[in-house]
């Protein structure tokens, strides 16, 4: 048996036994297809290498195999790089920024900075 197949196997025991301790012990809660994703990781090279199921049953159904998966607001790629992440945050630093412009000539350089530190620092804080 294949390592593929040999893990693919202990992920979908592992994912019965959760719906099962969802069910029994949450007061019948079931797990959401749509909410639920499978990502690989690895390098760029080990998973071109690899031969990888595109849907893997799980919970009763096919869940499909993405390249990404947003977990608490941080969307780590399935080499976990951090070019994605990054890239949100800056987005929206910068459109917090082109905001806090429109709204500048209005107000002090001492509310300015602490719009901006309470904005911008807490987007940066929190990746989000």
């Amino acid at each position: 048996m294949s390592t593929v197949t040999t893990t693919i196997g202990l992920l979908q025991d592992s994912v019965e036994a959760l719906q099962y301790w969802f069910w029994i012990w949450n007061n019948g809660l079931l797990l959401n297809q749509s909410k639920s994703a499978i990502v690989y990781f690895g390098t760029h090279g080990r998973l071109r290498q690899s031969i990888l199921l595109s849907q893997i049953p799980a919970a009763g159904c096919m869940v499909s195999v993405s390249d990404r998966l947003c977990l608490l607001g941080v969307t780590p790629d399935n080499t976990l790089s951090f070019d994605q992440i990054v890239n949100n945050i800056v987005k929206k630093c910068n459109y917090h920024l082109q905001a806090l412009r429109h709204i500048r000539a209005s107000v002090t350089d001492e509310v300015v900075k602490m719009m901006a530190c309470s904005i911008i620092g807490s987007r940066v804080d929190y990746c989000n």
